[in-house]
């Protein structure tokens, strides 16, 4: 007969009583990924569709963040896009999640040979009677043939196509024409597809190995994230690598901070020289006028427009920029 003692407590009483708020979190966690994963198995597109549309929105805040950090932005961006970011979650939302909840179970189907056999049934067949036994194969040999193939026919027949969905899409929900969109998938396929093969092998090929059906699409939704970020970081750097020293780094956070402007944007010093040129057109129409009218002479007034000139180069910028038109 076996007795246990009460003398000895269990590990799981020494982390409760040490750090409870640590067991509350985790037991939070545990309930949480519990909920999740019975939403996967009950409703596996709609469960998707959901965290693939709000992975692919933080992605692109990220990415905006990393851009303003960077000094990468376009030219004419002046603050955080927020169209920009739902016209991601509207991607992920509306393609991304419903094609990757759909993709891998049929993935997975394809490659049912590797998993079952069948074999002949003896006993059936004496009686002429062709029947066969369904049988499960446990070998690592065959799940890594399983797997090998699964990462070959998602990298050729679902990446290339996806990711080509990727630019076309994204650049009609910008609004850009035919012509504009069909460059901008040219221009970034190739370059995209190659890191890519880079980074989607390794993670498919563990995705594949280690996790379930109906989870796979949830790593790499969560992939997804941080892959699309690279991509969109990757494309300002090579487009806008040169047009963002003048902007300092971290000219805005988007909706995780506050707006710092430098002291002398860009966009003063066009106003300032702007205010400085009217100025000097409005100082010669006026002396044209006046010689016209026989005011002055022309050597009078090539010395009025040196003085003018001398003047405008003593006063300090800063006056110049603020002045009142007239």
């Amino acid at each position: 007969m076996c007795s246990c003692s009460n003398d000895i407590p269990a590990p799981c009483d020494h982390l409760l009583r040490t750090s409870p708020h640590a067991s509350m979190t985790l037991a939070m966690a545990r309930r949480a990924g519990a909920a999740y994963g019975k939403l996967l198995s009950e409703m596996p597109v709609a469960t998707n569709t959901v965290t693939a549309g709000f992975l692919y929105g933080a992605s692109d805040c990220a990415a905006q963040n990393l851009e303003a950090a960077f000094g990468i932005q376009s030219p004419n961006k002046s603050g955080y896009n927020y169209e920009r970011t739902l016209r991601m979650a509207a991607f992920g939302t509306c393609f991304a999640g419903p094609c990757l909840s759909l993709w891998y179970p049929l993935l997975h189907k394809m490659t049912a040979a590797f998993r079952v056999q069948y074999t002949p049934s003896v006993w059936f067949s004496g009686l002429g009677i062709s029947t066969f036994i369904k049988k499960r194969i446990v070998c690592p040999t065959e799940k890594a043939k399983e797997v090998g193939v699964k990462v070959l026919l998602d990298s050729l027949f679902f990446q290339a196509p996806f990711l080509t969905c990727y630019f076309v899409l994204t650049g009609v929900l910008e609004g850009l024409p035919f012509s504009a969109v069909q460059a901008k998938t040219k221009d970034n396929f190739h370059e995209a597809w190659f890191y890519g093969f880079l980074t989607w092998v390794p993670v498919q090929t563990a995705n594949f190995w280690l996790v379930s059906v109906p989870r796979q699409a949830v790593v790499v939704n969560g992939v997804n994230a941080g892959w699309k970020t690279f991509l969109s970081v990757l494309c300002h750097s090579r487009d806008y690598g040169g047009a963002g020293q003048v902007a300092q780094a971290g000219a805005f956070a988007g909706p995780l901070g506050a707006k710092e402007g430098a002291e002398e944007s860009s966009a003063a010093v066009v106003e300032a020289q702007r205010l400085e040129i009217e100025e000097l057109r409005r100082t010669i129409d006026a002396l044209r006028r006046e010689r016209q009218n026989g005011a002055t002479s022309t050597k009078g007034a090539t010395a009025v427009v040196a003085e003018r000139i001398d003047v405008l180069a003593e006063r300090p910028r800063h006056e110049r920029s603020h002045e009142p038109r007239q």
